[in-house]
């Protein structure tokens, strides 16, 4: 079975999704694993976006997942467990599968910039063409010769390859648009080969020599997924990103739109039940719809999903057992039905690729350290080793802080959904958004000395202010001229004063509780801010990471110097100091973790047992 994975504009919508959340995620904080240069997983939270599945076509317990941060995974149970089989990969968001048919021990992985290849079943990976700068989105394996492979990316066009991915040649002959996102053959005629492009389906009767646009009655020509009937070749079924699904049965020539029960009209994969061809299945934006009448109506089949709006990304089934099926989703992870999709069951031990961008450590409770997630908040009771999920409300979370003098109140920031307080540890939640004007918050903190005060920083209205434990926000954004906010630091000193990092106008400082603000930008080169760290001895000396480097202030910001690794720039997104060692300075950054004990001065990198070195938090 070659399963080709795409979904909605991957190259715009990954964009959006990396701007919102975050991937690979570090926890920064003076526990035994930061002391050693040697870094261990954690048993979780499990989940993440799976943009691909693929099942073995012999041992359909076998499966495989690509995820966005993760690279790929692999079950040998049927999903009860999850393993990585993927090394550091130069990009860790994995797009497409495809598993050979004769050799399923071969299996391609599309990634940004070219594919991955193993021959063993996943326990070693080779990157076997790294000539684009676009993403891969499907790879499409000839099934009468293994060795020809076809590779759709968005940008550059249809790809060959004759000799099992050594060498590949562009084939874009008569394509009038190169963002390619499915591509699938006709399982009869030898050569002939479908490709759904941004402007329609296009065919090629000759191996992809010459192609040609066969879009009469489709309006909408953003095709996401093709499927051929393999009783049926001349039928087909498209899923288009804003017009729902069409269906063709004269091999394309003439299209029909089939949305009967289809409450979305965005569709990112079908899949027939291989035992009967009139049973299909859609992966949309609203969750999972089947059809059993050939495409004539559709109904949802969603119970199970945890996401009250399921995003699922890919659908694959087992060939031996139609009734068994696994979708790919958007935070949530792998579900797996066992009854033709009637009921879903997260399936996700062992898949550590969710978005983690915020921890909180209870500071009451020995051990106990919340996440927050785009899934909602996770806890953790042994310092990190194990998680197990509190809520699956807020989504979306930026930022996590945990009342310091009264036990259980935890807030939460929100990309969406502004800001929430908990008075039971995360079990339930409260939105406190009275004068909050922008509710996609990025930052928040209390006031060490004073927690019934916080500030928080948002993505378009600037800075707000609360006294009463966020009953009652109030604007103070007086002389900000960046009102996105993505960092806020209290002094631990003096409370009154604040810096602010922005995305684009960089730091800004108040002395009188943030009344009024004042750039502090003197020896910066980029304005875009990552991160920002106060030391916890000195509460003049403060760190920045922003885009192109890493900058360090002894005077309260009124002054900073970059800080360089052998010469070279740190771009960091993510500080830590050690509270214990303020000489003690982590730096995550798209090349994994940094530390030096010198304040800055010198640096070494400590990645050993990073799978993922791309670090955000």
């Amino acid at each position: 079975m070659v399963c080709d994975n795409s979904f909605g504009n991957r190259s715009s919508l990954v964009t959006i999704v990396n701007i919102l959340r975050l991937g690979m995620v570090l926890f920064l904080s003076s526990s035994p694993i930061i002391a050693s240069s040697q870094w261990a997983q954690t048993n979780g939270p499990d989940g993440g976006d799976i943009f691909a599945l693929a099942v073995h076509p012999v041992m359909p317990d076998t499966l495989y997942a690509g995820t966005m941060n993760g690279g790929v995974f692999k079950t040998t149970d049927g999903g009860q467990n999850w393993n990585s089989v993927t090394p550091v990969l130069a990009n860790p968001a994995v797009y497409t599968l495809a598993i050979d048919p004769l050799n399923p021990a071969k299996v391609y992985a599309g990634t940004l910039g070219g594919i991955t290849k193993t021959t063993d079943a996943g326990d070693n990976w080779n990157g076997v063409w790294w000539g684009i700068m676009s993403i891969v989105e499907t790879i499409a394996i000839d099934p009468n010769t293994v060795d020809v492979l076809y590779a759709g990316s968005n940008g550059d066009g249809i790809f060959k390859s004759t000799d099992a991915g050594k060498s590949w040649d562009a084939i874009n002959n008569g394509l009038e648009n190169l963002s390619v996102h499915t591509l699938v053959m006709d399982p009869e005629t030898a050569g002939m080969l479908y490709a759904g492009t941004e402007d329609g389906v296009f065919v090629s009767m000759d191996a992809g020599a010459n192609w040609t646009a066969i879009n009469t009655g489709m309006t909408s020509t953003s095709v996401q997924t093709l499927v051929v009937d393999p009783d049926t070749p001349a039928t087909l079924y498209a899923g288009t990103y804003t017009g729902g699904i069409f269906k063709s049965t004269d091999a394309g020539a003439n299209w029909t739109v089939i949305n009967n029960g289809l409450y979305t009209n965005t569709v990112l994969e079908l899949a027939l039940n291989p035992n009967d061809s009139s049973m299909i299945y859609a992966a949309t934006f609203g969750g999972v719809f089947i059809s059993s009448d050939s495409g004539a109506s559709w109904v949802a089949v969603n119970a199970g999903l945890t996401a009250s709006i399921p995003f699922v990304y890919s659908l694959a089934i087992n060939p031996a057992v139609p009734s068994v099926l696994y979708i790919g989703t958007a935070n949530t992870g792998v579900f797996k039905s066992v009854n033709y999709g009637s009921s879903w069951s997260a399936t996700n031990k062992g898949i550590t690729s969710l978005d983690v961008k915020a921890f909180a450590v209870d500071p009451f409770v020995s051990g106990s350290v919340f996440a927050g997630t785009s899934t909602g908040l996770y806890k953790s009771t042994d310092s990190g080793d194990n998680w197990a999920v509190v809520s699956h409300s807020p989504t979306y979370i930026n930022e996590l802080v945990a009342d310091p003098q009264t036990p259980g109140i935890l807030y939460a920031a929100s990309s969406f959904g502004g800001i929430y307080r908990s008075s039971d540890n995360g079990v339930s939640w409260n939105a406190i958004n009275t004068g909050l004007t922008s509710q996609g918050v990025l930052s928040l903190v209390l006031d060490p000395l004073t927690p019934t005060t916080l500030y928080a920083g948002t993505s378009g209205g600037g800075i707000f202010k609360s006294t009463d434990s966020g009953s009652i926000w109030t604007a103070i954004n007086s002389g900000l001229t960046n009102m996105g906010v993505v960092a806020i630091v209290v002094d631990y000193d003096t409370p009154t004063t604040l810096y602010a990092g922005t995305a684009g106008g960089g730091i800004f400082k108040s002395t009188d509780g943030g009344a009024n603000w004042s750039a502090i930008n003197n020896g910066f080169t980029s304005l875009y801010l990552y991160s920002l760290a106060m030391d916890p001895v000195s509460s003049d000396i403060l760190y920045a990471g922003i885009a192109g480097g890493t900058f360090k202030s002894t005077d309260g910001g009124n002054s900073w110097n970059a800080l360089l690794n052998n010469g070279t720039s740190i771009s960091a997104s993510a500080i830590a100091i050690d509270p214990d060692s303020a000489d003690t300075i982590y730096a995550g950054s798209n090349g994994g973790v940094l530390k030096s004990i010198d304040s800055g001065v010198n640096w070494q990198t400590i990645n050993n047992g990073f799978d993922n070195t791309i670090i955000f938090s």
